[in-house]
């Protein structure tokens, strides 16, 4: 079908939730999607994880899966572990990238590890791994982006330049300049961007400032002093309260990363 339309889209606007068991899997999944922003309600996570559990059809899983990241509701981290093993690549997919939003408990930071590394697992189950691995921010997970850097296929090697770029470490910038000369233009047109763009911000350092100094813009001290710890990479503190290498934060040294960015964004397919 191409769509509910008339009395028919009107009740599925007015409750959704009744709909997530529609004969019409298309029905199913536009009504999960509906759901997106009432994840957090109990009630309604409730349901959605039975239909994360049962569904039939792998792409109202995948939307399921999906919607369920962004609500950290009872059980919802247990069905997203589970969902992670499912036969259908887009369900796994999906489920490894909510769990990149779940946080870094030690049972998600094993399962998105062991997707990542898996050499027999699907590339695009693999590509979500990495980039949840640097949503997660577990500073555990460097030695493995490193080695994924180092040797895993391009694609992936791609997604740990993005990922690497979460983390302050005396290993990483040395990893990406290598990475910047990759036998594979895409990984090696990835990692030359993040190179690049810590070289701009270390010539906008270098310049020293002249005549008076601006109000709230110190010379010494503050951000613009400070550099990761044994690394020699400029780095910005986070907030005060924000913890290190939390989810979602990149080392003050790539500033706005277009490649984390880029990343980010994609989702899942």
């Amino acid at each position: 079908m191409n769509g509910p339309d008339g009395p028919e889209l009107e009740a599925l606007v007015a409750s959704p939730v009744e709909h997530v068991g529609d004969p019409d899997p298309a029905i199913r999944r536009l009504a999960v999607s509906m759901l997106a922003g009432r994840a957090g309600d109990p009630e309604v996570s409730g349901r959605l994880l039975e239909v994360l559990a049962a569904d039939p059809d792998g792409a109202v899983r995948a939307e399921t899966a999906e919607i369920l990241g962004s609500a950290p509701t009872a059980g919802v981290a247990a069905a997203l572990l589970a969902a992670a093993e499912d036969t259908d690549v887009r369900v796994a997919e999906a489920a490894i990238t909510a769990l990149g939003e779940m946080g870094a408990t030690p049972a998600i930071v094993a399962r998105v590890t062991a997707a990542a590394v898996d050499g027999d697992a699907d590339r695009l189950v693999r590509e979500a791994a990495v980039a949840a691995l640097g949503s997660l921010g577990d500073p555990g997970s460097i030695p493995v982006l490193l080695e994924l850097l180092a040797g895993a296929p391009p694609q992936v090697r791609r997604r740990a330049v993005a990922a690497l770029t979460v983390f302050d470490h005396p290993q990483i910038e040395p990893a990406l300049r290598v990475a910047a000369t990759d036998r594979n233009p895409m990984v090696r047109e990835v990692a030359e961007m993040v190179v690049g763009h810590q070289r701009q911000a270390d010539d906008r350092r270098a310049i020293p400032l002249t005549g008076p100094e601006p109000k709230g813009c110190p010379r010494t001290g503050g951000e613009q002093g400070q550099r990761a710890p044994g690394s020699g990479i400029p780095h910005r503190p986070a907030s005060p309260g924000t913890p290190p290498n939390g989810r979602g934060k990149r080392p003050g040294w790539l500033g706005r990363s277009p490649v984390a960015d880029q990343s980010a964004g994609e989702g899942v397919r």
